[in-house]
Order: structure tokens, then sequence, then C-alpha cells
């Protein structure tokens, strides 16, 4: 049994170095957003160019796993704010009342379980049961007990309600304001 962790560089600011150039796919003069400026329209695309490389990664790590009994879990640590819903800043915003949205694009991000064909033949009641938990509500603050029970570790630390993946989990919401 092996375990991986694996950092990625992902799309924090400023996002122009977080990608190749030679992977450059977006360009500032591709966005039709007049309440953008140009140096605005850049940093969206430099963005969007750094979300499409850590897809490129991503995709290089699957592909690494694809013939191995495997699953991989990819998550971010936090999302950003990039003059999405009309606010006009970008990068993690954090003052003494957030909005809604730079709420919803900080908290809400990307979360994946993906099992290679090895994993899904050897194991097919839990690939169905990671296949149900996509449609539970999930916070970061319960990823240990989802792999602990991946792991079949027994501790007192393990609490069956916060796994998604047990028939004990009770989905709940965390409250941000």
């Amino acid at each position: 049994h092996n375990l991986y962790l694996l950092h990625l560089w992902g799309q924090h600011m400023e996002y122009d170095h977080r990608f190749p150039k030679k992977c450059t796919v977006f360009h500032a003069s591709q966005y039709r957003r007049p309440e953008l400026n140009l140096t605005q329209r850049r940093i969206v695309a430099a963005y969007d160019n750094a979300t499409h490389y850590n897809d490129k990664v991503l995709n290089s790590i699957f592909n690494y796993f694809s013939r191995q009994d495997a699953i991989v879990i990819y998550f971010a640590d936090h999302g950003e704010e990039v003059y999405d819903d009309g606010v006009l800043q970008y990068g993690r915003c954090h003052d003494d009342h957030p909005s809604e949205a730079i709420i919803r694009h900080e908290y809400e991000i990307p979360f994946l379980i993906w099992g290679s064909p090895t994993f899904q033949k050897r194991h097919p009641r839990l690939f169905d049961r990671l296949r149900k938990a996509r449609l539970f509500p999930f916070s970061h603050d319960d990823l240990p007990h989802l792999l602990l029970g991946l792991a079949s570790i027994a501790t007192p630390c393990y609490d069956a309600t916060r796994d998604p993946l047990s028939p004990q989990f009770k989905a709940h919401h965390r409250m941000l304001r």
C-alpha cells in the first residue's frame, strides 16, 4: 500500500507565474468583458491559463496511475475571486465582511476522487459508494474521516458520521457567516 501526496502549484496569484509560457492558450483579446480594462483581462487570461495548465498536470497524474489499482483524490486549498460576479478585484479577498459571492468563490472549490479502471474492477462496491457520495455536500473539515474510512484505519478519532462513504454519514453545512 502506497500513499503519495502531491502539492501542485495551482492558481495562486500572480497567475502568470503558474504556468509555462509555452502553455499559453488564453489571451486578453479573447475576453469580451467591457467592464474590465486590458490589465484586468490579462489577469483573467493568466488565471485561465494557470487553470488549464493545472488540469494538464492532473491529467498526467491520472495517466500515470491509470494502469494501477489506484485512486486519486484532488482538491484545491481555496478558490480565488477573479473579477467574478461584478466584483472588480482578484485574489483572496479577506475583509471583515466578505460578500456571499466572495465566500462562494473562495470556499466552494474543486474536489474529486478518480478511480483507475483496475480500481473500479477490483473494488466495485467501494467505487459505487464513491460515485454515490458525489451527491453529498462535503467540507474539507471531514477529509480526515474520509481518508481513514477509505484506508480502513481503526482509530477512536474516526467519526463515521463525517465520512461520506459511510452509511452513518450525516451531511451538514458549514456556517460561514
